[in-house]
C-alpha cells in the first residue's frame, strides 16, 4: 500500500453489506484481463484492448469450496474513503462516480476513486459529501446493453493534480493527460485473490 494512504476498509464493507460471507466467500477471483494494466479483454471473444485496463474489475469470488461465483447486478457499491464526489458520467455500461478524497501524495495530489458501470443512487451528484463505506449504488445491469460483459464493478484509483480537477475530470481526461498517475487498485484495497483462466 502506498505510504501516504490510511488503511481502507473497502472489502470489508463490501462483504458485509452484499453479505458474500454468508454465501461462502473466499477470496476474489479475476481473469487476466480483469486486473491493472491488462491489455486482455476478458469479455466477448477475447481478444486485445485498445488501452492498458486502468483499474481492475470486481465481478468473481471463489467460495469455501473452490467454485467461482459472480456477484452479478444489484451488488452494492461502498466509496473507498471519505470524500466528494465531483463528477458523474454515463459509461458504455453503466454510470462511472468519481470521488475525491482528502488524501494526497508527496507532491500534492489528491486521491480520486472511480467506480465504474455503476446504478448510482439519485443523491451521487457532484458536490454530494460521502463517508467512507457510504453506498454509493449498486453494479449495473449489463443485460440489453451492447456488451457481452458480465455485471462487474471497474475501480480505479488515481493521483490527480488540483489544476486537472478545478477545470474538470472525466474519463476523456484521465485517458489523455499524462500527469494523471494510475494505481493498481488491488495494492490500496489490499485483498485476497486468485487469477483464473
Amino acid at each position: 500500500m502506498n505510504e501516504f494512504l490510511t488503511r481502507t476498509d473497502f472489502i470489508k464493507n463490501f462483504l458485509e453489506i452484499n453479505q458474500l460471507n454468508k454465501r461462502g466467500f473466499k477470496q476474489w477471483a479475476f481473469y487476466p484481463g480483469m486486473l491493472f494494466n491488462s491489455q486482455e479483454k476478458w469479455w466477448g471473444k477475447g481478444g486485445r484492448r485498445k488501452r492498458h485496463h486502468e483499474g481492475i474489475d470486481i465481478c468473481l469470488y471463489k467460495n469455501d469450496n473452490g467454485v467461482v461465483n459472480e456477484i452479478g447486478c444489484g451488488a452494492k457499491i461502498p466509496v473507498m474513503y471519505k470524500g466528494e464526489v465531483i463528477h458523474v458520467e454515463r459509461d458504455y455500461i453503466g454510470t462511472s462516480v468519481f470521488v475525491k478524497h482528502g488524501e494526497r501524495d508527496f507532491d500534492g495530489n489528491s486521491l480520486l476513486s472511480i467506480y465504474g458501470h455503476t446504478d448510482p443512487s439519485d443523491i451521487m451528484k457532484p458536490g454530494t459529501c460521502i463517508s467512507e463505506g457510504d453506498i454509493i449504488g449498486c453494479i449495473a445491469d449489463t443485460s440489453g446493453r451492447s456488451t457481452t460483459a458480465k455485471p462487474h464493478l471497474h475501480l480505479s484509483v488515481l493521483l490527480v493534480p488540483d489544476l486537472l480537477l478545478r477545470e474538470g475530470i472525466s474519463w476523456a481526461e484521465v485517458e489523455r493527460n499524462c500527469s494523471v498517475v494510475i494505481m493498481d487498485p488491488l495494492k490500496i484495497i489490499d485483498c485476497d485473490y486468485a487469477v483464473i483462466r
